[in-house]
C-alpha cells in the first residue's frame, strides 16, 4: 500500500510539473486556446453509473467533452462542468436501470402523475407498470413501442393502456380522461406529449454529465439499445476514435486527451489519460461522482509524454465507504 501511494504521488507530481512547464513555455494565449478546445474520449465497454443505481453501458461512444458553459473548465470534481458530445455512440440501458431513470428523474417530481414505476422488455416492446394520480391512486399498465423522431428524440406509442386491469381505452371514454390528465407536463423531466405518444429527450432526462446526441436507431432485446450520432453536424467531433494498445481492447477503457482537464487539485494540460479496467476482461464499472475513491485504489502508470495510464477497479468492487 504504501508502495501504490508512493507510485500514485510522483504520478502527480510528474502530471502537475508538466501542466506548469506547458503554461510557462506556451506562447502567448496558447493556454487559453488549449482549454478552450473539446477534450476528445473514446469509452469502451464501460458501465458508466449517473448515480449508484442508474447505469448506462457503454458499447463505445466516440466523442468530446465540451465545457457546459462558456469560459469554464472541464472537471472530474463537478459533473455540471462539462457535456459529452456525441461523434458516434451504440449504448444501453437494463429494465431495472430504465425503471430508475422514470421514478428518480422523468417523474421525480411530486405531482408528475406516474409513481412506482416498473419496466419490463418483451418481444420488442416496453411495458411500464406503476401507480397514475386523478383524484385516487389507479394501478396502470402502458405497452408500447419505441423509434426515433425526426430531431433525435425517443417516441414511445402506446398501443395498450390499461388501469384497475381494464382497458384504460373504455376507462378513459367512461371518465373523460385522456393520458394527458394523469401525467403532468410541467413537472417532469425531458418528457413531453405529442398526439397521445411520449417523446423522451435524453440530453435533459439523463442527470449530469448530460449527453448530447441524437438517437439515430432504437432496438428492444434484453436491453433497451441506442445507437447515437452527432447532435449537430459541422461540430468537428468526428475525430478518429482513440485507441489503447490492442492487447488491453479487451477490457472496458476510457481514453480522454486534448483540451484540458481538472481531477482534484491536478490540471492535465493537455489532457493525456488513459483510464483502464484493473480486471483482466470485462465491463469498467465507473462512477463519475466518487471517482476519487477507485482512483485511490488504482494503480497509476506515468507515461514518458507526461500522461497518465490509470488501472481503475470496478466501483462495485470498492469496500463500502465507513460511516
Amino acid at each position: 500500500m504504501k508502495s501504490l501511494r508512493m507510485e500514485m504521488a510522483a504520478a502527480l507530481i510528474a502530471t502537475a510539473g508538466w501542466g506548469a512547464a506547458a503554461a510557462a513555455c506556451a506562447p502567448a494565449g496558447q493556454v487559453a486556446n488549449l482549454s478552450a478546445k473539446p477534450v476528445q474520449t473514446t469509452i469502451r465497454n464501460v458501465n458508466y453509473r449517473f448515480d449508484r443505481r442508474l447505469l448506462l453501458y457503454v458499447d463505445y461512444i466516440h466523442g468530446a467533452l465540451l465545457p457546459a458553459r462558456q469560459g469554464a473548465y472541464i472537471s472530474f470534481d463537478n459533473p455540471r462542468s462539462f457535456q459529452i458530445a456525441i461523434s458516434s455512440a451504440r449504448v444501453a440501458m437494463s429494465a431495472a436501470s430504465l425503471a430508475r431513470l422514470m421514478n428518480a428523474y422523468v417523474f421525480g417530481r411530486p405531482g408528475a402523475g406516474f409513481t412506482h414505476i416498473r419496466v419490463e422488455f418483451k418481444q420488442g416492446k416496453l411495458i411500464e407498470r406503476g401507480t397514475i394520480h386523478q383524484g385516487i391512486a389507479l394501478p396502470a399498465e402502458l405497452t408500447g413501442t419505441m423509434r426515433p423522431t425526426r430531431l433525435g428524440k425517443i417516441r414511445f406509442h402506446p398501443t395498450r393502456i390499461r388501469a384497475l386491469h381494464l382497458p384504460m381505452g373504455g376507462l378513459m371514454h367512461l371518465v373523460g380522461l385522456n393520458i394527458g390528465d394523469f401525467i403532468n407536463q410541467k413537472k417532469t423531466r425531458g418528457l413531453r406529449l405529442q398526439n397521445g405518444d411520449l417523446i423522451l429527450d435524453p440530453a435533459v432526462a439523463l442527470p449530469a454529465p448530460h449527453v448530447l446526441g441524437r438517437v439515430l436507431k432504437i432496438r428492444i432485446g434484453r436491453r433497451l439499445w441506442l445507437r447515437l450520432g452527432s447532435a449537430r453536424a459541422g461540430s468537428g467531433l468526428a475525430s478518429p476514435p482513440l485507441a489503447v494498445p490492442s492487447p488491453l481492447a479487451r477490457r472496458g477503457y476510457m481514453i480522454y486527451r486534448g483540451g484540458e482537464l481538472h481531477l482534484g487539485h491536478t490540471i492535465l494540460r493537455p489532457a493525456d489519460l488513459e483510464i483502464i479496467n484493473a480486471a483482466a476482461r470485462g465491463p469498467l464499472d465507473f462512477f463519475l461522482r466518487e471517482y476519487q475513491r477507485q482512483l485511490v485504489a488504482a494503480r497509476v502508470q506515468a507515461t514518458p509524454r507526461y500522461g497518465w495510464i490509470v488501472y481503475m477497479p470496478g466501483y462495485g468492487s470498492l469496500q463500502p465507504p465507513r460511516p
